[in-house]
């Protein structure tokens, strides 16, 4: 047993050496046009943990959500993204209502 346990060990250690001059990284030209990004929103809420349990603080939350919005929006627009800012107020069709749906399920 332990002679096979040592034969297969020593094959995977062979099989695991490669030289560096065998492989081959696969070079790709990034091409696209413009990129756009839909934003939606988070769920957010920030606690204050407290002796007696969570107590949800409303300005917390709200400044949370707004500052994640804002850095996400400003990394994407460094990259060279155009960053679009979901409004759930705006007419619905069914592929919004879709993107919703999945959000919502993932949230």
């Amino acid at each position: 047993m332990k002679r096979n346990l040592f034969i297969a060990a020593a094959g995977l250690s062979l099989a695991a050496c490669v030289t560096p001059a065998s492989l081959q990284v696969a070079e790709f030209e990034e091409t696209r046009d413009e990129v756009k990004v839909l934003v939606m929103a988070p769920n957010v809420e920030v606690v204050l943990m407290t002796t007696t349990g969570p107590e949800p603080r409303a300005d917390w939350t709200e400044a949370a959500r707004d500052n994640l919005l804002a850095s996400v929006s400003r990394e994407l627009e460094k990259g060279g993204e155009q960053v679009i800012m979901f409004d759930p107020e705006a007419e619905a069709d069914a592929d919004v209502e879709q993107a919703l749906l999945l959000n919502d399920s993932v949230t």
